[in-house]
């Protein structure tokens, strides 16, 4: 009678990698050799490295991301105007307002993006008798 030999092998367990605010984690599986990585929510963004991997030692490799918000630059005033806001973190909203005769050319708001930049043009305050003005200017030359 042949006896043969059973080797059981037992999946080395890393246990839970830990989660991340304002982050999904991907992958459910803690065990060697799987991974887990993480994605940031819509306005933040990720800082440190975005996946880890379950070793043959039982350890996580690096250590656990963060996800930051994202804020856009202070804006300016423009020129013969205001603006003003709330917040100047992803999603929020800029609002423009010209001085007593200007008007508002190019838009009234602005929007911080997922990014950090604003989306559209800065508008400027324009005054309200710049073309006529400027029509009687050249007849009289």
């Amino acid at each position: 009678m042949i006896k043969k030999n059973t080797i059981f092998i037992t999946a080395r367990s890393c246990g839970d990698p830990g989660l991340v605010s304002h982050a999904q984690r991907l992958g459910f599986v803690f065990t060697f050799p799987n991974n887990v990585s993480y994605e940031c929510d819509d306005g933040y963004k990720l800082r440190g490295f975005g996946s880890r991997y379950c070793q043959a030692n039982g350890t996580w490799s690096g250590s656990l991301p963060t996800c930051e918000a994202v804020f856009c630059n202070p804006p300016s005033d423009p020129k013969n105007g205001t603006v003003s806001y709330s917040s100047l973190k992803f999603g929020s909203e800029l609002r423009y307002e010209c001085e007593p005769g200007f008007n508002l050319k190019d838009g009234e708001g602005r929007i911080c993006s997922e990014n950090g930049t604003w989306i559209g043009e800065e508008p400027i305050c324009e005054g309200k008798n710049v073309k006529e003005f400027s029509f009687m200017i050249f007849l009289q030359i």
